[in-house]
């Protein structure tokens, strides 16, 4: 199975080195890796280069934000299975070859669990995927992005990223999943997450991008917002918690 793995790029030059050491050492021979860079100020394009005899396509140039980006990317895949790991994110150990082995004929999409880590690598711990996506209706809790592969076929059936900032991938997902596509999940790490991201930087404006989503696909509204304000306040009420136990 040729399988396709996107990286996305702004200003990456710390962590982009780590990302693509992740793809090409997955020691998978059917592997078509693409760079899709936001016309970055910094060194990333020069790593980039430094591995280009290992990567089918470098793309640099402005685009319109994450989604235009990962959408760029699907347009150059070649691969039957697409897996989109940013920037600051890695492939585990041996996931290429276990989607390949585990993946099954008539399945749409392919997801696993993740090992969440600092910004800076360390404190790594296992996160898991949720065998019922259809929590996918309420929240990200079911699945991780990094940890996500979609076959060229489901993207050519359902529809690529819609341009939001934050929710695109559980949009996206949850488009899928009402529309009738076949999930998988495997009971394997398949990424590594750093914390830190967009998301995480912004989290009440993702939340209530997520909200919106979430009323898009049925989701009656007084619930969605209710449990968005509570998702915020318990998000901020931990990062509070912990912020005291760091100066202890």
């Amino acid at each position: 199975m040729k399988i396709s793995i996107i990286t996305i790029t702004y200003n990456s030059e710390k962590t982009l080195e780590d990302t693509i050491k992740s793809v090409i050492g997955q020691n998978y021979d059917d592997l078509e890796y693409i760079i899709i860079d936001g016309g970055s100020k910094d060194g990333t394009l020069k790593i980039a280069e430094q591995y280009k005899k290992y990567i089918s396509v470098i793309v640099s140039e402005p685009d319109n934000g994450i989604s235009d980006a990962f959408n760029k990317g699907i347009s150059h895949a070649t691969g039957e299975l697409i897996g989109i790991i940013n920037s600051d994110d890695m492939l585990a150990d041996g996931a290429l070859k276990t989607i390949a082995s585990e993946i099954h004929k008539d399945t749409d999409i392919i997801y696993g669990d993740i090992y969440r880590c600092d910004p800076d690598g360390k404190n790594m711990r296992l996160a898991k995927a949720n065998d019922n996506v259809a929590v996918l209706k309420h929240g990200f809790s079911c699945m991780y992005h990094p940890a996500t592969f979609i076959r060229k076929s489901a993207y050519e059936k359902y529809g690529v990223y819609e341009l939001l900032r934050y929710c695109m991938d559980r949009e996206l997902l949850l488009r899928m999943y009402t529309s009738g596509a076949k999930f998988q999940r495997v009971d394997k790490p398949l990424a590594i997450f750093r914390v830190g991201g967009e998301s995480c930087k912004c989290y009440y404006k993702t939340a209530f991008e997520s909200m919106n989503v979430s009323i898009k696909y049925g989701f009656p509204k007084s619930l969605a917002f209710c449990k968005t304000i509570y998702n915020i306040c318990n998000m901020y009420a931990i990062s509070a918690a912990k912020k005291i136990l760091r100066r202890r």
